[in-house]
């Protein structure tokens, strides 16, 4: 009989699992517009958290005013473009709207950046023969090329 009431809780997790990703999914979905000049970032953040009926979540590092129009567009779509223009990143677990600064960029291997000879370098190298990139997905391909073009190189 545990065995029985067992397997009842762990499908009925599992199928409380689904519903959530799935709510937060059409969460993101959904259909909204934007317009924005020079507002700050609460106030956009917070139009979208209205929309889609969650809380806001938003780091005091993340400062930099919003100036956005989007006209009927994805949730998921109009915090890619608000964050992408201020420089931040978000997350969404089905609740809560979470609003981060961007991590810092690690400093390039090598001194690639601040050494114009090793890039100079890096860039005179020939491609090895046969390197092909249809159908790869761009971080893919710049990998490979960071590889062919020797050590220190890095396009992070």
């Amino acid at each position: 009989m545990n065995v029985i009431r067992l397997r009842t809780w762990v499908t009925a997790a599992v199928c409380a699992a689904a519903i959530a990703v799935t709510a937060a999914q059409s969460g993101l979905d959904r259909r909204i517009s934007l317009d924005f000049n020079d507002a700050a970032p609460e106030v956009v953040f917070r139009a979208v958290t209205d929309a889609i009926r969650c809380t806001l979540d938003i780091d005091p590092a993340v400062r930099q005013k919003v100036t956005i129009r989007l006209d009927r567009v994805t949730v998921k779509l109009a915090l890619d473009a608000a964050c992408e223009s201020i420089g931040c990143r978000w997350t969404f677990d089905g609740r809560q709207l979470t609003v981060l600064p961007l991590a810092p960029r690690p400093p390039a291997v090598g001194g690639v950046a601040g050494d114009s000879g090793v890039l100079r370098a890096a860039l005179a190298r020939p491609l090895p023969a046969g390197l092909r990139f249809e159908r790869q997905p761009v971080g893919a391909a710049l990998e490979r090329v960071a590889r062919a073009a020797g050590p220190g190189f890095d396009f992070r």
